[in-house]
């Protein structure tokens, strides 16, 4: 199939559900076109590494005044941020001069959304979709419900200025995606919640076109070292730490639960690792015990010298690439319920369940003083994800959905 792949932002290492789902399907034969928008140089570079990933790349600028006129549009239009800050007329241009080959036909077979900032561009498909001389079917992977991410955060705010922020944001995403339900026939999420919150937007328990594709790991690049050597007594936890869940869920370890495991085990160390890193998270690492890494160019060191690692997420949507990546590598996890709720995991067999703080701390001492729970559970944490979260099948999910769309011409 001649795929167009349409990303708000460049896909690579660490935007790994693009990046993994392009090389997979380019691995089964498929041709692949992406088209990206990039911001800083860094990002520039990025596209030119995907290149070799793909068929073709196509990435244009998006330069700063027009990420801030878009964010006035959103303004005064009342949407979300996100659903204008990627617009840009010239990417645009760019998108319609590819659609038609010399012959006049349709130059793909399917064209590949992602996420609600690419959205504008799947309407804009679909528009001129519809003007030309055979179909593009357009599919949209929402990947996240976002409203019910914005919903959440109202729990865990007490700023009374925040909060109103947030509950105007909740509604303004809801109206936003509500709007895109009716766009697109084919719309994908990565977990039975996301889609169950997005059908109640039609006013149904559920809505055909709604469908599940989770995110995978790469069991080739995350798999358990074959001489780790995990230091004792090591908590780790990993994440973007500018995103402001995984940054709640770092105070919400440090602060909450650490003193709880430290009653019994003084001893015990803590490593947060992942990029950028806000000022109230940096300096948690002059508490005792607590190293704070910052961006690293490869995560799995960390996770290999650790005993357990933690994912104490208290709000979240969508599946946490943290918790596969460290199944996949061996690590024993333990995980808020909020952290493995779009998983299938086993809780008890495949990961370790915490609701409350006292219940997180427990598992984790559990595991710090059990060496043959940890073996246990770590195998079979890595069985699930061998399972249930590799790529290829998940491209695989990908192509049917994809011939279903070309077959109904939708």
């Amino acid at each position: 199939m001649r795929i167009f792949f349409i990303v708000p932002y460049v896909p690579s290492l660490i935007r790994t559900r693009p990046y993994n789902i392009i090389r997979s399907l380019t691995a089964k034969g498929h041709e692949v076109t992406v088209a990206t928008p990039w911001f800083i140089e860094s990002e520039r570079e990025e596209a030119e590494v995907l290149r070799s990933e793909c068929h073709r790349v196509i990435a244009v600028e998006l330069r700063r005044m027009r990420r801030v006129w878009n964010r006035f549009r959103a303004l005064a239009a009342l949407r979300p941020m996100q659903a204008t800050l990627c617009w840009n007329p010239e990417f645009a241009r760019r998108l319609r001069n590819e659609l038609l080959t010399d012959s006049g036909q349709v130059a793909f077979d399917v064209a590949h959304v992602e996420h609600l900032r690419a959205a504008c561009y799947g309407t804009y498909l679909r528009s001129l979709s519809s003007r030309l001389p055979s179909h593009l079917p357009v599919v949209w992977d929402a990947v996240d419900c976002l409203h019910l991410l914005l919903e959440q955060t109202l729990d865990n705010n007490k700023s009374v200025s925040v909060r109103f922020g947030n509950r105007y944001d909740a509604w303004r995403m809801r109206s936003e995606e509500a709007r895109l339900l009716g766009h697109f026939r084919r719309i994908l999420v990565t977990s039975r919640v996301d889609r169950d919150a997005l059908a109640t937007l039609r006013g149904a328990a559920t809505s055909p076109g709604l469908e599940v594709v989770s995110n995978g790991v790469d069991l080739d690049y995350f798999k358990p070292a074959r001489n780790a050597r995990r230091e004792p007594a090591t908590i780790v936890v990993t994440g973007k730490m500018s995103y402001h869940a995984n940054a709640d869920m770092v105070s919400h370890l440090v602060k909450d639960i650490l003193p709880l495991i430290r009653a019994r085990r003084p001893d015990v160390k803590v490593s947060i690792a992942g990029k950028s890193p806000p000022r109230r998270i940096v300096e948690f690492g002059g508490l005792p015990g607590v190293s704070v890494t910052g961006s690293v160019p490869d995560l799995r060191p960390c996770i290999e010298r650790a005993t357990v690692a933690v994912a104490p997420l208290r709000y979240g949507v969508g599946v946490q690439n943290k918790v596969l990546e460290a199944m996949a590598c061996g690590a024993p996890v333990v995980g808020s319920p909020q952290a493995v709720s779009a998983l299938a995991a086993e809780p008890g067999k495949e990961v370790l369940v915490g609701a409350t703080a006292e219940e997180f701390a427990r598992h984790v001492l559990e595991l710090i003083e059990s060496p043959q729970r940890r073996r246990r559970l770590a195998e079979a944490g890595r069985a699930y994800v061998e399972r249930l979260h590799s790529w290829p099948r998940l491209a695989s999910r990908l192509e049917r959905i994809y011939e279903e769309a070309r077959a109904s011409g939708k």
